[in-house]
Order: C-alpha cells, then structure tokens, then sequence
C-alpha cells in the first residue's frame, strides 16, 4: 500500500503547539459490510489543510503555531490503516470532522 504524505502531520508535527490526548485505546470506528466492527485501536489521526502562522515570542524568535485543520481528520487503524480500498483513497468511515471524532480522543490546539 503506497502510503500518502498529509499537508500537515499533527502527531509531532509541532509538539508545543498542538497536545493530542488519548486516555486509554480508543477502538477503531470502521464496520465491516456484513456489520462486524474492527477489532483494531486508533494509532495515529492525520490533519489535513491546517493554517499554520508564525509569530514572535518575548525574545522576537519566530515560533511556529497550527490552526485547526479545515478538512478532515484521517484516522489510523492498529489493525488495516486507513482501511482503504484502493492505495489512494482512504475509506470514508475513517474520515472524520473534529465533532465527528470518536470519544476518548481530545485534541488541542494552542
């Protein structure tokens, strides 16, 4: 599976700018078409099409801060990924607004 690059990566992207927060496994949200959930946990969650602004500290050091992403949240599965059904594209259950994020997930951004 050819993996994509995401505009912005915020697992680590800026790490004193944006917390992710994951108290304990948060199960993956994908079920099957035969109604089966996956057994799978969340690894990883991808922002894409995040403004990010620089501005300057006491010290006048540019410091780098991300917004929001204006797009989707794409969730990474433990067990299949993204489940994506072709190397392009990830699957649609694993897309998912800010309010649309399943519980146990908290992210934020300063």
């Amino acid at each position: 599976m050819t993996k994509r690059k995401p505009a912005v990566q915020l697992q680590g992207f800026f790490p004193t700018e944006c917390v992710t927060t994951m108290t304990k496994e948060v199960a993956c949200p994908f079920v099957y078409a035969n109604g089966r959930r996956c057994t799978g946990h969340i690894t990883r969650i991808e922002g894409y099409k995040a403004d990010v602004t620089w501005i300057p500290d006491a010290k006048g050091k540019w410091r780098p801060s991300v917004g929001e992403p204006r797009s989707y949240y794409h969730l990474f599965c433990s067990e299949k990924e993204t489940h994506a059904t072709t190397a392009s594209s990830d699957h649609p259950q694993m897309m998912k607004r800010y309010r649309e994020l399943p519980a146990g997930i908290k992210l934020e951004f300063e």
